[in-house]
């Protein structure tokens, strides 16, 4: 008998299977915006192999933010729950370094990759191309960042996971010696809360202000390495700026501002701001 080929293998089955991922795709990317989806023109020009990349479930992230939050609740009239979840400090102590190394190389590589792809754009002279498109030029800037960030979806998705399973007892440790829990049991507990949401949403707005800052770099500056090298620079110097005031000595207030509102505000605004100057930039002509 002669040798049979495999089901898996015939191209009527891949052409299913290609044809269920690009409807899954869709699928999902219909709660994006436009200039998101992969089904984009201009996304998917820049996504090559990354088109296949999976948005991260929101409904199981948010069953253990809830999960969490209802552990510090109970811990209230149970403040033993606390000291249960201490010993996964030392798990969160050995794997936080490990979670910041892989988010700093993640937002260097959207926001080096949105300045590269600017200035390849306007290095080729195809921009005015796009331009000519009735798309605005505010949403091809924001579908060539977002090319960007599909890029690292995927670790983004695990970024998440693992800051909601180890961020708690860090947490726990970091606001208790602010507001000792006998004295503040209220305040130091919506803290936690607060600061867990916080991290989440961190982990959601600043690949994309990263994202701008790297539009911004490209449309501003002429040569890729120096779009690149300026990208990294500024992404670096808000991590920095946005860290050093923690040391001050403050009041509780100002240290819910710092911890927890101003990570939130400041994405909100640089993003906004480097989308301006970028589009100024590239309509000053």
């Amino acid at each position: 008998m002669g040798s049979q080929v495999s089901k898996l293998d015939h191209p009527i089955v891949d052409v299913r299977l290609a044809t269920f991922l690009e409807q899954r795709k869709r699928d999902m990317d219909r709660r994006l915006p436009e200039w998101a989806r992969r089904s984009n023109p201009i996304v998917r020009r820049h996504l090559g192999i990354y088109w296949k990349t999976l948005l991260p479930e929101v409904r199981p992230l948010l069953t253990m933010y809830l999960a969490q939050v209802f552990l510090i609740t109970l811990s209230y009239p149970f403040p033993i729950l606390f000291d249960l979840a201490m010993p996964m400090i030392t798990a969160s102590i050995i794997l936080l370094p490990l979670a910041i190394i892989v988010y700093g190389k993640l937002l260097v590589a959207i926001s080096t990759s949105s300045a590269e792809i600017i200035v390849n754009e306007q290095k080729k002279n195809t921009l005015p191309l796009l331009l000519a498109t009735p798309i605005p030029l505010k949403d091809i800037l924001l579908s060539k960042m977002a090319a960007s960030i599909w890029r690292q979806v995927e670790d983004i998705g695990l970024l998440l996971l693992a800051a909601l399973a180890f961020s708690l007892p860090l947490l726990i440790l970091q606001y208790a010696s602010f507001w000792p829990l006998d004295e503040y049991p209220v305040v130091a507990r919506v803290a936690m809360a607060l600061g867990l949401a916080a991290s989440l949403v961190r982990l959601l707005f600043e690949p994309v202000m990263v994202g701008a800052i790297g539009i911004m770099m490209g449309a501003v500056l002429p040569y890729r390495n120096w779009a690149r090298a300026g990208a990294t620079i500024l992404t670096l110097f808000y991590f920095v700026f946005i860290n050093l005031p923690r040391r001050l000595p403050m009041g509780w207030e100002a240290r819910i501002f710092i911890e927890i509102v101003l990570p939130l505000i400041l994405p909100v605004v640089i993003t906004w701001a480097a989308f301006h100057i970028a589009h100024r930039a590239l309509t000053r002509d």
